[in-house]
């Protein structure tokens, strides 16, 4: 028993307690390491859902646009002003394809308003069955826009499943 005794007063317990402090510290940067993991991973799941919003609102301006553009009237210039604001970061979220689909809707909006203005100012050469089928056009073009919309951008919104 006294053996024991002396071979534990013998232990150098600066060393035992420098294997210690390293131990602790390897744990605690592990530890850090799997928070800041976690982190990572939480704030890149936050991202995509604030991304997808951005997406989805834009997708919902574009089809409230045109689904209000196809009524009786062409669209207000303040109609195609706030859908221009709303899409502005379409490029950025989207790729060129969508990019290039909602300038042609802005075109196609503006030139059929721009129509509509200088047909009721006289300044139109159309009358009677030819504007009527200008008008007719105009909205038969943006009804196949509208047609395109959820198509177009379902591969944008499709959630991600769960893992």
């Amino acid at each position: 028993m006294q053996d024991i005794i002396q071979q534990w007063c013998s232990i150098d317990w600066g060393a035992l307690g420098a294997f210690v402090s390293v131990a602790v510290a390897a744990w605690a940067a592990w530890s850090a390491r799997s928070a800041a993991k976690a982190s990572l991973k939480t704030a890149g799941t936050a991202n995509k859902i604030a991304v997808h919003q951005q997406r989805l609102r834009i997708y919902d301006s574009v089809f409230d646009f045109l689904g209000g553009a196809i009524q009786a009237a062409p669209p207000s210039q303040r109609e195609i002003h706030r859908l221009a604001v709303e899409t502005r970061n379409a490029r950025f979220l989207f790729d060129e394809k969508i990019s290039e689909f909602l300038k042609d809707v802005l075109r196609a909006a503006n030139e059929w308003q721009e129509e509509q203005e200088q047909s009721d100012a006289g300044r139109l050469p159309l009358r009677g069955v030819q504007r009527a089928q200008s008008i007719k056009d105009a909205k038969k073009s943006l009804v196949g826009y509208l047609d395109q919309v959820p198509d177009l951008f379902a591969p944008y919104l499709m959630l991600e499943e769960a893992q």
